[in-house]
């Protein structure tokens, strides 16, 4: 196996955790965005005899595992009771598989796609690599599965397709959230479930949503993230108040 990411530093725990697996882990230049890891991952499959390029961001079965499986599971959850559905938009396709499922079951629903405010991709802002931290979501590049609602059109401010909104949130709104949901619901995710999470209660608190169910997806763990700015003051703190480690040099673990 091999994977293909930006060599930025708040990779560090996919990379440690992807070559901990075993997988071979390629990096590519930062400037080039999301770009870059994905014509990295082409180039390598085109050298490589046999390959399988997975293709996350074009792939249908994505969004059709989607539509099957995490749709539904939301449906049966909420017993039929869903009315809006938030979810940010990596590659699109937890978004629009659940989405598209939700709403042959709901045409009712409203569809909520959350984009990181620096990157209004998906409504019309040039396409540039992400300048964000909200990792995961808001890859700087137009997505073809949200393309795909609708083929031909330019993405542009609106809804699209089966998406009702697209709303904004900035990497501190994200990231006050994500710290938020820790301390007082004791849920530690990363900073674009932060971000969904404030869209959600910006959708939630309109007068219109009383007594509306709304679902939201928490896709990341926040263990994943702790090389992320957010927990600056944390790794600082740990620094300070903890040893020095002196039985666990190099030499001891060869």
């Amino acid at each position: 196996l091999v994977l293909t990411m930006p060599r930025t530093p708040n990779m560090t725990e996919r990379y440690m955790l992807c070559r901990a697996y075993g997988a071979t882990v390629q990096l590519s230049d930062p400037a080039d965005g999301a770009e870059g890891f994905v014509a990295l991952a082409k180039e390598i499959a085109d050298k490589t005899p046999n390959s399988f390029l997975l293709s996350q961001f074009d792939n249908a079965e994505n969004p059709r595992a989607h539509f099957a499986g995490t749709g539904p599971e939301i449906w049966n959850a909420t017993q039929g009771n869903v009315d809006v559905f938030v979810c940010g938009a990596g590659t699109g396709g937890t978004l629009v598989g659940a989405g598209q499922y939700l709403k042959t079951m709901n045409r009712d629903l409203h569809l909520v796609c959350v984009e990181a405010s620096e990157s209004r991709v998906l409504q019309g802002a040039e396409p540039t690599p992400s300048a964000h931290g909200l990792l995961g979501i808001s890859a700087g590049i137009p997505l073809p599965f949200v393309e795909q609602l609708a083929p031909g059109l330019p993405f542009a401010p609106g809804s699209r397709g089966i998406i009702d909104e697209f709303v904004g949130v900035s990497s501190s709104e994200g990231a006050a959230m994500s710290k938020k949901l820790a301390t007082m619901e004791g849920l530690l995710v990363g900073p674009s479930s932060g971000a969904a999470c404030h869209a959600a209660l910006m959708v939630a608190k309109r007068p219109e949503m009383c007594g509306k169910t709304v679902v939201v997806i928490f896709p990341s763990s926040g263990e994943r993230y702790l090389q992320h700015p957010m927990f600056d003051r944390l790794r600082e703190e740990a620094k300070q108040a903890l040893p020095q480690c002196n039985w666990c040099s190099p030499e001891n673990w060869r």
